[in-house]
């Protein structure tokens, strides 16, 4: 189900409220293109607060319980990535009880050196590793300020396989990806990252244009 917003679906609002669920719109969703994957919920929270403080359909204060505690977003430094980074931080501000990882991937596999220039293999893997640690270090500063907010390099692999396989052993709750142009006919036939991801994760996938 790939919607933007509440607003959107009014009557069922008004249903999951009249059920003794709340929900909260994201207001900085509004202005971004974005799509949920794979989400039995809707939007990105619904929570049934506490009956002990619930005592109308808007409660001044409720106990909720966050379905996305630890949020991964997937980050390679483009544009689109740049601006899921922006969004994921919003929602930790948001959440500050909830844990966000910002992981890249480098594949640092399969280096090919040509006749013309020849260059030891581990020179070239050290240089896309310093490549990608740069990456890594601008998201850092970019979350200096949150707390439970950390950066994590892999290396090897397939990118969208591997963020996989670390949303799935980690536990993680949602999946942040740039969108990279989502749609294209290239993309469509090459596949990508954010697409891959969309088709194959088990968990949430918020994609950001």
């Amino acid at each position: 189900m790939a919607v933007t917003s509440f607003r959107d679906y009014p009557a069922l609002a008004d249903e999951l409220v009249g059920a003794g669920f709340f929900y909260i719109l994201i207001s900085i969703i509004q202005g971004f293109s974005t799509t949920l994957s794979r989400f039995t919920g809707f939007i990105l929270f619904l929570f049934q607060p506490d009956s002990t403080s619930c005592n109308s359909k808007h409660p001044d204060k409720v106990e909720v319980k966050v379905m996305f505690g630890k949020i991964l977003l997937a980050y390679d430094g483009s544009e689109t990535a740049k601006n899921a980074l922006e969004q994921a931080m919003e929602l930790k501000l948001m959440l500050p009880d909830s844990i966000l990882e910002i992981v890249h991937v480098a594949q640092l596999q399969n280096v090919i050196v040509g006749d013309a220039f020849i260059t030891s293999s581990a020179v070239i893997q050290d240089e896309l590793h310093d490549a990608a640690e740069a990456v890594l270090d601008e998201a850092r500063r970019r979350i200096s300020h949150l707390g439970l907010a950390t950066t994590t390099l892999l290396e090897g692999g397939t990118p969208a396989q591997m963020i996989l396989d670390y949303a799935n052993d980690q536990l993680f709750d949602l999946i942040i990806v740039g969108s990279r142009g989502l749609g294209t006919f290239k993309e469509l036939l090459l596949g990508s990252v954010s697409y891959e991801i969309v088709q194959h994760a088990t968990i949430p996938v918020l994609v950001v244009k």
